[in-house]
């Protein structure tokens, strides 16, 4: 059976989503970097993962029922920030109810499917990555020089969270999970 990547994500809704992939596009006509451009905005709630493809079904059945209980939250954006020495990145806001989707996911899926990555075990730092991998030490300088003190602030309503799909050296948003809980 053939194994495919996934990774769960919160994708913002429009403008958002737009206003992001245009940052990215800047990137790469400014800078010359545009892996970002391989995926949708996104803030990763569980990072990519190999599955048997036949237990696709499965899974989306699970984390439907996982999802369910959730209550809509919102999040707010608020300027830029980076991992040096190569990932520039939109701040997400603290939010309480991201935190506790995100390590109640990951808790899930370790319980539930045996989908466990140490690297999960890591501090939660929620963001929008706009520029990485192709950035070199002198780019990235360059760019963060540029985009440290640009404004940006945003905010926008979670009412669910994807399941995002490899295709074609691509990520794709494949299942939505929206959650049926009480605010």
């Amino acid at each position: 059976m053939q194994e495919r990547l996934y990774f769960f994500a919160v994708v913002p809704p429009e403008p958002l989503y737009s206003e992001v992939r245009a940052m990215k596009e800047e990137i790469r006509d400014l800078f010359g970097c545009s892996w970002a451009l391989r995926s949708p905005a996104h803030i990763t709630l569980y990072m990519p993962f190999r599955m048997k493809e036949s237990e696709e079904t499965q899974l989306v059945a699970s984390i439907r029922r996982f999802a369910a209980p959730f209550g809509r939250f919102h999040l707010h954006i608020d300027g830029f920030d980076c991992f040096r020495p190569r990932v520039l990145f939109l701040h997400v806001a603290p939010s309480r109810a991201l935190q506790h989707l995100q390590a109640s996911l990951c808790a899930y899926l370790k319980e539930a499917h045996g989908i466990h990555d140490r690297r999960m075990e890591r501090p939660f730092h929620p963001h929008m990555t706009l520029a990485h991998r192709d950035v070199s030490p002198a780019q990235f300088e360059e760019m963060w020089a540029y985009y440290k003190d640009k404004p940006f602030s945003a905010g926008f309503e979670v009412k669910g969270f994807y399941l995002l799909k490899h295709e074609h050296k691509r990520w794709k948003e494949h299942v939505f999970f929206p959650f049926g809980g009480k605010n």
